[in-house]
């Protein structure tokens, strides 16, 4: 009798525990912590205490802010990164009840690699995801002029 008593005790102490724990609202770090100077990157930032559909946030990078910014889980937030200069600045993350965290020199922006770009605009020139590069066109034949 004096086990299961122990027992029905201990389970109640757990259960209790579980029930009383909240996390704590926290930013950890930016995945990926670096991305290119023109902006427009999905990035995410990791963390605890994220209520999807109950927090809401800003975000910024140095003095721009991130758009797109969605709670996406308790641990995750996706945003869109601005565009901004090259080098390493701070992430300000403004929650709605008040609390800001900073991420110290949490996001460095590179200039984009050239060689990749100019691929890209050579293996689609019309921008089009997807799309090819239309055929060459024929020279037209030439016109006579009208004779009256």
């Amino acid at each position: 009798m004096k086990h299961m008593v122990r027992a029905s005790v201990i389970a109640v102490l757990v259960v209790l525990g579980a029930c009383s724990k909240s996390t704590e609202l926290r930013v950890l770090a930016m995945e990926p912590a670096q991305g290119t100077t023109l902006g427009n990157e999905t990035v995410v930032l990791r963390g605890a205490g994220f209520v999807p559909g109950k927090t809401s946030c800003t975000v910024k990078f140095g003095k721009m802010d991130a758009t797109n910014v969605t709670i996406q889980s308790e641990t995750a937030i996706a945003l869109t990164t601005p565009g901004q200069e090259r080098g390493a600045v701070d992430i300000l993350v403004q929650f709605d009840d008040g609390k800001a965290f900073t991420i110290p020199k949490g996001f460095t922006f590179v200039e984009p690699a050239t060689d990749r770009a100019r691929e890209l605009f050579l293996s689609n020139p019309t921008g089009n995801k997807g799309a090819k590069a239309p055929a060459p066109v024929a020279p037209a034949a030439p016109v006579a002029p009208n004779k009256k």
